[in-house]
């Protein structure tokens, strides 16, 4: 997926090449609207993978209702003949035409939060100051989710923020919220308010970055690409960053390595791991794909302007240290 279009893509890992098949879950009923969702991270579970789109406002602050959907997917066959069916969604999907008819996980999270259902304090983590219309969805005081991956037990889904960033004693800490029912709000394409629940938040110290991809191998160990806050701090913050982390609430993640500065021309920015090394060892590799929609691959302007034929993302291995 990527943030631009509400189709799904099905790549080749191993070549470098257009889709082998493209699926288009927009419709006038039930499953997702026309307008671009800002698709930003899915998760598997079994033959389900979930897709969960940014819930936040647009770069020039403004509120945004179609990007506010989680939905589910089916998977049968495989390799090349890999099919997806449209199974449920939870949030504004074809028939959300306003405001209310598209409530579903943000309203859910603002209740949560507002009425101190984590029981760290009403409004501790500021998710409806965060949302509201005006503000921009960058850490430290936005509102943008960017990964979903399942819990080691595999039963809650962990929402991974770009923003906000949380102050825990005086450092800016990256936030995950478990949604301990996540499968069930996916199930059909229901009630779409009211229905999610939430576990204790996990704050983890990135040294001030937040999360912008989240992946988990079958040991339940975790790989972070976590992205530069707007006010980073030159030397301490300011470049992109892995961690490995072993998806325990108690246990801090760790600095793995520093990763290439974005390039304007050639990469873009670190937003997706393809997957994760088991065990998770020094020398192992990993593959990431970076979001290259505002990369001038050819000189001739940014490629998520392009056409279809001519659009594509950067990618690279790396070995973990």
């Amino acid at each position: 997926a990527n943030d631009e279009t509400n189709r799904l893509f099905l790549h080749k890992q191993t070549a470098s090449g257009p889709p082998i098949k493209v699926w288009d879950f927009i419709d006038d009923g039930t499953r997702l609207r026309q307008t671009e969702a800002d698709v930003e991270g899915a998760a598997r579970v079994g033959n389900q993978v979930l897709w969960i789109t940014s819930h936040g406002n647009g770069r020039d602050g403004d509120a945004k209702e179609y990007r506010r959907v989680l939905f589910a997917t089916t998977i049968t066959g495989s390799g090349a003949q890999t099919e997806l069916v449209f199974s449920g969604r939870y949030g504004g999907g074809a028939g959300a035409k306003n405001e209310v008819a598209a409530r579903g996980l943000l309203v859910d999270l603002i209740s949560w939060d507002r009425t101190d259902g984590h029981g760290l304090g009403a409004d501790h983590l500021g998710l409806f100051a965060a949302s509201r219309d005006g503000v921009l969805p960058n850490a430290p005081s936005g509102f943008n989710i960017e990964a979903l991956e399942f819990s080691p037990d595999e039963v809650s889904g962990y929402l991974g923020f770009r923003a906000p960033t949380i102050n825990v004693s005086g450092t800016q800490h990256a936030l995950i919220v478990p949604v301990t029912n996540i499968l069930e709000l996916v199930d059909g394409v229901g009630v779409q308010s009211g229905r999610a629940q939430f576990g204790e938040p996990i704050f983890l110290n990135l040294a001030g970055r937040s999360i912008r991809s989240l992946c988990r191998n079958d040991s339940s160990g975790y790989l972070i690409s976590a992205g530069p806050p707007d006010n980073a701090t030159p030397g301490v913050n300011d470049t992109w960053a892995l961690y490995t982390w072993d998806g325990d609430p108690e246990h801090a993640p760790v600095l793995n390595q520093e990763l290439p500065a974005p390039d304007p021309f050639t990469t873009g920015t670190w937003e997706s791991i393809v997957s994760v090394p088991d065990p998770m060892l020094p020398g192992a590799a990993f593959r990431l794909v970076a979001d290259s929609g505002d990369t001038d691959f050819y000189g001739i302007g940014q490629t998520k302007d392009l056409i279809t034929g001519l659009q594509k993302s950067y990618s690279q291995l790396f070995l973990l240290q």
